[in-house]
């Protein structure tokens, strides 16, 4: 009947949107950082514009199939690149390639490195996918396995903020905030969200003790921003014996460890 034509209507164009999304992620790793930054620019600005109109079951589709493999496909990239050319520097090519005495053009000292430029796009990837998450949270908490979908993304702020620069921790800290800022102790808000993320900052601290190269700062940002929502009027009423344990732990972990204290001078 009617009725059936229009679902089928509405069904198509969101295939569409999702198709377009689909197109944008792969170039989101391209090689040359212009393209994937306006292409992740793109995906998350047409989908904060259009993803009210997308039907409950595309969700499933954006979360699992699009969002959180962006992070995938950025922090691989990112990864491999830290590793194999951490120092070689970025230039490009001005004039003629077939000209002997072709110019090179220097990029900046903050992102003339093939790792320093994919520590950018994964700052990127992780800003706009904690924005789409907190935008359409309550359609993400209705999804059938948000559970899953929310311990994949805290899994990507762990990685970041383990693995990533200073810029990518605060990209990945700065958003899980954003998220739990919002919406903590709201109506939509399941309380198990809450539980995960104390684990997964108990999970950073671990790895904090056990590496020389945590970042201060990062540390600082990390137990800053867990305090402000531990302090929030609304996170209140998600507090039980185990998250606070969970929480003390954390922090008396971190106060006794030695590890990125000023050295003595010899």
């Amino acid at each position: 009947g009617e009725g059936g034509s229009v679902d089928v209507q509405v069904h198509n164009v969101d295939q569409l949107w999702l198709v377009l999304y689909q197109q944008l992620r792969q170039i989101s790793i391209d090689h040359r950082i212009e393209v994937r930054h306006s292409a992740l620019r793109t995906l998350f600005t047409a989908l904060e514009a259009h993803g009210n109109v997308l039907e409950s079951s595309s969700w499933n589709q954006v979360v699992n199939e699009l969002l959180l493999p962006v992070l995938d496909d950025v922090s691989h990239f990112s990864s491999s690149s830290s590793t194999l050319d951490r120092d070689e520097p970025v230039e490009k090519a001005l004039g003629n390639a077939s000209q002997k005495d072709q110019q090179m053009m220097l990029i900046h000292h903050s992102r003339n490195t093939q790792a320093k430029q994919w520590f950018t796009t994964w700052e990127t990837a992780l800003q706009g996918v904690s924005r789409m998450l907190s935008v359409f949270f309550a359609t993400f908490c209705q999804l059938e396995a948000s559970d899953a979908a929310w311990r994949r993304f805290l899994s990507h702020v762990e990685l970041a903020v383990v693995e990533g620069s200073d810029g990518v921790c605060g990209a990945a800290i700065g958003g899980v905030v954003e998220v739990l800022e919002r919406h903590v102790g709201t109506g939509a808000f399941p309380a198990g969200f809450w539980d995960q993320f104390l684990t997964t900052v108990d999970t950073i601290a671990t790895s904090a003790c056990q590496t020389d190269s945590f970042s201060q700062k990062t540390l600082k940002t990390l137990v800053q921003s867990v305090v402000h929502l531990q302090s929030l009027p609304s996170a209140a009423k998600l507090q039980n014996t185990h998250n606070t344990a969970t929480m003390m732990r954390m922090l008396d972990r971190l106060a006794s460890a030695t590890w990125g204290a000023p050295q003595d001078p010899p």
